[in-house]
């Protein structure tokens, strides 16, 4: 029996491959852009929220010293007739500081919303004690501005700006904290990248090699599939050769058969029968013994003849069945050859149709011949049986000869080709078990034809 290998289909995997490797590359380039604009608006608006701060910040310390600039150039205005004015612009300054200390609180966050509240309490408080000034006198503050200047207006001033500092130094690490993290998410991110550029290169990788292992397997198959049907054909063609010689070696041996042996009979035959003419008129005797040499020439050419129709096919596989054929078969091999041939019949079996007959007679006959040509073998059983339960029809030919070592379909003769493509024709099996100097067994199972099924099937039409 040929040996079935289970056939892997590898396109799957491949197509699987293939498909996961672009999604994977497709990914790699879609997380890549997202990222990127994502660092980079989350870098563009901390940056840009970093100058808006600066810039209110230092706007507000610019109001603080324009307030005192104003102030100190209306205590050292010896009339107060530009009071109002200088008022006018220190509310300015004042209104201006605070709306940028709104802007910077909303972008603040909560390390610095503390110190802006007190810093707005303090602007307040600063403010409320610059206005006390426009009500006094030229003299007044001809007295009292050194005094005022130095003991309120600058220790607020300085106190006011040192809170600024402060809070822009708590805004700087609150800055820098957050470029690291968006420098720490960054970092992050080109990691998981390499990786997913590193699997992506490893499937590429598992998928080329794959594909080139499949490659080459698919290359491999076809040089061994083309060698085997070069040789197919070869053995075909050498099959084909040896078909028409034996051919031509049958015909010459039934040529030879019937000029060698019928022609020679025919031919005495006939001068008996002409000697019988003549001795028609003469004596009794001789006539009588002509005639009986006649007969026997007679009977001896219808033996060869039939011998000869047996030989191609015995008549009695058609009239008497399976049975007496192969016992007839085998009393012919022992009685020519001297080899012991036993037919065991364990089943009746006169119910297979005529292919199947055909086909287990030409098995045995087969056989047979190679054991008297081949074997060198005393005895040979046949065993013939119905298998009941697997409705099938089993053959078993045994022979004590030599053996051989099983070969290869190029070493098989004609016989054994010829027997193969019998069973095979039949959807049966055959295998050959043989030993060197142990024997040789053949076997053959056919699928028994039905006739049970056949019967039912006429009965229900």
């Amino acid at each position: 029996m040929p040996e079935m290998r289970a056939s892997v289909r590898t396109w799957p995997i491949l197509l699987f491959g293939l498909v996961s490797l672009l999604v994977l590359i497709i990914l790699s380039a879609l997380a890549g852009a997202r990222m990127a604009t994502q660092t980079y608006q989350e870098m563009e608006t901390i940056h840009q929220s970093h100058q808006l701060f600066d810039q209110a910040l230092n706007q507000v310390k610019s109001h603080i010293f324009l307030a005192s600039i104003y102030l100190r150039d209306f205590l050292l205005d010896p009339s107060n007739a530009n009071s109002d004015y200088y008022r006018h612009q220190l509310r300015e300054s004042q209104s201006a500081a605070q709306s940028q200390l709104a802007q910077i609180r909303q972008l603040s966050g909560h390390p610095e919303g503390s110190r802006l509240a007190e810093l707005d309490l303090q602007m307040q408080t600063y403010w409320n004690s610059l206005e006390p000034v426009f009500t006094w006198s030229a003299d007044e503050k001809t007295r009292l501005r050194f005094a005022f200047v130095r003991r309120d207006v600058l220790p607020r001033r300085q106190n006011l700006l040192s809170m600024a500092e402060d809070i822009q130094s708590l805004y700087a690490q609150n800055y820098q904290r957050e470029q690291n993290r968006v420098n720490s998410s960054r970092a992050r991110f080109q990691k998981y990248y390499q990786n997913l550029v590193l699997l992506t290169l490893a499937l590429g990788l598992i998928v080329t090699g794959v594909a080139v292992h499949r490659s080459v397997r698919l290359e491999r198959r076809a040089a061994e599939q083309q060698v085997r049907t070069e040789q197919a054909e070869r053995e075909l063609r050498l099959l084909s050769q040896r078909l028409v010689k034996a051919q031509e070696e049958e015909r010459k041996r039934l040529s030879r058969e019937l000029h060698d042996e019928v022609g020679q009979m025919l031919t005495g035959l006939r001068l008996a029968l002409g000697q019988l003419g003549e001795l028609r008129e003469g004596a009794r005797e001789q006539f009588d013994e002509q005639l009986a040499e006649a007969k026997s020439s007679t009977e001896q050419t219808l033996r060869v003849v039939r011998r000869l129709a047996m030989g191609l096919r015995p008549s009695m596989l058609d009239d008497l069945g399976l049975g007496p054929a192969l016992n007839w078969q085998a009393r012919e091999v022992s009685r020519q050859t001297g080899i012991d041939v036993n037919i065991q019949i364990t089943e009746p079996i006169d119910e297979l149709q005529d292919e199947y007959r055909t086909c287990l007679y030409r098995v045995v006959q087969e056989s047979l011949t190679n054991c008297v040509r081949h074997s060198k073998a005393k005895h040979v059983t046949v065993e013939l049986a119905r298998e009941a339960e697997s409705q099938a029809v089993s053959l078993t030919v045994n022979d004590d000869g030599v053996g051989f070592v099983p070969s290869t379909s190029v070493g098989k003769g004609l016989g054994l080709v010829g027997m193969e493509e019998r069973v095979r024709e039949l959807g049966g099996s055959m295998m050959i078990q043989s030993i060197p100097g142990a024997g040789t067994t053949l076997r053959v199972r056919l699928p028994f034809p039905g006739v049970n099924d056949e019967k039912t099937e006429s009965v229900a039409g």
